[in-house]
């Protein structure tokens, strides 16, 4: 069968002749007739004006797409991506996904685009710690990491000791706490009688610092 042939893709993509249009920068490279070149461009999102434009004209998505019909035109075996989604607009990552899942090959990508990953890979190979291994899905490995990353974390935080209670502390706090009580329980006392002295007299004998003591009291 011969030797695997390989294709790779970085994050930045550039060209030889930025002044070369898209159509004659993939005419150029690939002997196929009119028809086969515009049909294959069309297939990565270039109409007929995008046909036409300059290469140095292309934004980030336009030229990673370009660059990508060219590399599947070679046919490799695998193809190599360094974060493919980056800078790229939804239909330039729509388009992405599907050239990659029709690709006959491999694929090795690297990324942190949980999205893409899920639609474009059936293995996904991660870091727990300082071991490398495979997991059926991107939810798997996260799950795996954050059960790693929580378990570090618990490790370096230290356990606080327990402080016993003295017996001397506990009976100073308790007869606080009965001195609390007994003072308020005095106050909500004095305010009743207050209450009912104050109702208990006639409305005319009352003046107006009358009403704004029972106003107190209500409000305690």
């Amino acid at each position: 069968f011969g030797d695997p042939a390989s294709a790779s893709m970085g994050q930045n993509v550039d060209f030889a002749n930025e002044e070369e249009t898209v159509y004659h920068y993939l005419a150029s490279s690939f002997q196929a007739t009119e028809t086969a070149i515009r049909t294959r461009l069309a297939q990565f999102g270039f109409g007929d004006e995008s046909m036409v434009k300059r290469l140095g004209a292309l934004s980030g998505g336009e030229r990673h797409r370009l660059h990508l019909c060219t590399l599947l035109e070679e046919k490799p075996d695998l193809l190599v991506l360094d974060e493919p989604t980056n800078h790229l607009d939804i239909e330039s990552r729509r388009l992405l996904e599907e050239a990659l899942r029709d690709f006959d090959g491999a694929v090795i990508t690297v990324s942190h685009d949980r999205t893409f990953i899920g639609a474009v890979s059936d293995r996904v190979l991660g870091f727990v710690g300082s071991q490398l291994a495979f997991f059926d899905s991107y939810e798997a490995w996260f799950g795996a990491h954050k059960t790693w990353r929580l378990a570090e974390e618990a490790a370096r935080t230290p356990a606080r000791p327990v402080q016993a209670e003295r017996p001397a502390d506990l009976r100073r706090l308790r007869a606080g706490q009965r001195e609390a009580l007994a003072d308020l329980e005095k106050a909500i006392a004095r305010c009743e009688g207050e209450k009912e002295i104050f109702e208990a007299s006639p409305g005319h004998d009352h003046s107006h610092s009358d009403f704004e003591n029972y106003a107190r009291v209500l409000v305690q």
